[in-house]
């Protein structure tokens, strides 16, 4: 399955979500009509006299679509395609990434421990050394695979540094992987974070050299992207302050 597929399939998946809580609340609102529609007779035959039956129609709408499940798999999706978003899609060719490191795929680094996770994914269908040369390029499901891998190596990681990372809004857990992901979250900010001071935290996630001296360093576009993670930890401050947390 390529990106835009995998996208796609979790947009519709959503839309089935959201079809599926109109017909139950169309649903209930046939039967509330029906019964009112039927003769006394009919009602003592064939509905028993229980007050709970009339809050039935307004109460399934609302109660029908939630898994329990839903949050943990809707955080997990968005912090794919945030960071797909953030990285500018997949690259099939190795690129440098603006400060002379070979990259591939959705923001891999092509580093010398690359050589095992190539092995380890595609055993002798990749020559590491070709596409490091820029000899071979990645088809769109290598590119999959080694995303996937890539989400999920950098997801432990940012749970070793943040243990409670799956309290937190989907928008703040996918900064935050973005964060690991860049290689951003110092241990500084990870510790504030820990500590629940997250306009703290918004603040020393700036103090950084590659943010500091992006221009400098030829990187502006880094620049929108820390800043909309530093966003995300001042929005959650506020919500917090606000106790409007979501």
């Amino acid at each position: 399955m390529t990106f835009r597929e995998y996208i796609e399939l979790e947009e519709s998946r959503f839309g089935d979500f959201l079809q599926g809580g109109i017909r139950g609340a169309a649903l209930g609102t046939a039967l509330l009509g029906a019964s009112f529609n039927k003769p006394a007779s009919s009602l003592a035959t064939t509905t028993p006299v229980n007050p709970v039956v009339t809050t039935v129609p307004t109460t399934a709408p609302t109660t029908a679509p939630a898994p329990t499940t839903a949050p943990a798999v809707s955080a997990v999706d968005y912090i794919a395609k945030y960071i797909v978003r953030n990285e500018g899609g997949p690259r099939s060719k190795v690129y440098d990434d603006g400060i002379g490191k070979p990259t591939i795929g959705v923001g891999h680094y092509m580093q010398e421990g690359s050589r095992k996770v190539f092995q380890k994914l595609f055993g002798n269908a990749v020559d590491f050394d070709a596409v490091l040369q820029g000899r071979q390029e990645l088809t769109p499901e290598q590119m999959d695979i080694l995303f996937k891998h890539d989400l999920q190596h950098h997801i432990d990681r940012t749970k070793r540094m943040v243990p409670n990372l799956d309290s937190y809004p989907a928008y703040l857990q996918a900064a935050l992987v973005d964060a690991v992901y860049r290689g951003d979250l110092g241990p500084a900010t990870a510790r504030l974070i820990n500590q629940g001071q997250f306009g703290q935290a918004a603040q020393e996630y700036l103090n950084h050299k590659q943010y500091q001296n992006r221009k400098a360093l030829g990187i502006p576009g880094i620049g929108p992207r820390m800043e909309k993670n530093r966003d995300a930890l001042l929005r959650y401050q506020n919500e917090l302050s606000r106790g409007t947390m979501r």
